[in-house]
């Protein structure tokens, strides 16, 4: 190939079962992109969990506060938790933020973890998961639901 003042670039797939992959943080919500390395807006579309709540339908963004519970069960979701706050996730192909503090069950496949030392990973068994420590996580709150977790 030859260039004319710009650049190519090749990419090979190496297994094609990683192209059916959703990854829920690669969709359309705004704020959703990391904003420097470990430091993540929660957006303005979050829902607030505040107390324990069940989502059964998937693709939401949701930010669980300290002491409330969410049983996760549509999967596809993208899920911001506090310092304890608790997750049962049962839908899979989730992309969760967690804090140090917080407590995970991780019951079908696909996870992925961009976590804090000190969060409690009760029970991981989906299988797939992917796991990124980031030891300075950070949620960037400047366009986060007025009210969220106080």
């Amino acid at each position: 190939m030859k260039s004319r003042g710009g650049f190519y670039f090749m990419l090979m797939v190496l297994f094609a079962s990683a192209c059916n992959k959703f990854v829920p943080s690669q969709t359309p919500f705004t704020g959703t992109i990391e904003v420097s390395p470990c430091v993540y807006k929660i957006p303005s579309v979050a829902i607030v969990v505040d107390h324990n709540m069940t989502a059964n339908k998937g693709r939401n963004v949701l930010w669980v506060c300290s002491g409330a519970k969410l049983k996760e069960n549509g999967g596809n979701s993208i899920i911001f938790l506090e310092s304890g706050a608790k997750l049962i996730s049962r839908g899979g192909t989730n992309t969760i933020y967690a804090k140090a503090g917080a407590e995970i069950k991780s019951l079908a496949p696909g996870d992925v973890f961009y976590y804090q030392p000190g969060v409690d990973f009760k029970k991981v068994k989906g299988g797939q998961e992917g796991f990124v420590e980031c030891t300075n996580l950070t949620f960037d709150y400047s366009e986060a639901p007025s009210g969220g977790c106080n």
